[in-house]
């Protein structure tokens, strides 16, 4: 509009302002969901008690949110779903054993969120 009436000089600076707005949006990932650094997801028998993880997620997690819960095996067991921030990464594999060996916890599986992955 402003080249229209010859104010160019308004459009340039115009357009580079928003450059500059839209550069700056897109290096912070704004509208992106950034969940935390790891997925998680793990099955259990659909009898099993939520308080088992309990503790085991206390332990390592600073944050940790379920994001879904699928019956598999025409309702015999639960697909847990979080996303998962931990206290201190260099516990990673002595969190997975440690889940792993739990009773009825089956198929634990930690995968990296970080810099790649929008869900």
């Amino acid at each position: 509009m402003a080249v229209g009436t010859n104010n160019y000089l308004v459009a340039g600076m115009l357009t580079a302002a928003l450059v500059v707005i839209i550069a700056v949006l897109t290096r912070l990932k704004f509208g992106s969901f950034r969940g935390f650094d790891y997925i998680l997801n793990f099955m259990t028998p659909n009898n099993m008690q939520e308080d088992l993880t309990k503790p085991v997620f206390e332990k390592y997690f600073k944050v940790a949110t379920l994001l879904n819960v699928a019956s598999r095996e025409h309702g015999a067991k639960l697909e847990y779903t979080y996303s998962v921030k931990f206290g201190n990464e260099k516990e990673i594999p002595e969190f997975v054993r440690e889940c792993s060996a739990l009773p009825g916890l089956e198929r634990v599986n930690l995968i990296t969120a970080k810099e790649d992955i929008e869900y």
